[in-house]
């Protein structure tokens, strides 16, 4: 049930995850 849940949000939301992926990496790198 947990992977059909995220299917649903994938389709929702472009990818929240690689978002804040980034904003991690930018802020290691300050």
């Amino acid at each position: 049930m947990s992977q059909e849940r995220e299917d649903y949000t994938r389709l929702h939301k472009p990818a929240p995850s690689q978002q804040e992926e980034q904003k991690t990496g930018e802020n290691d790198k300050k």
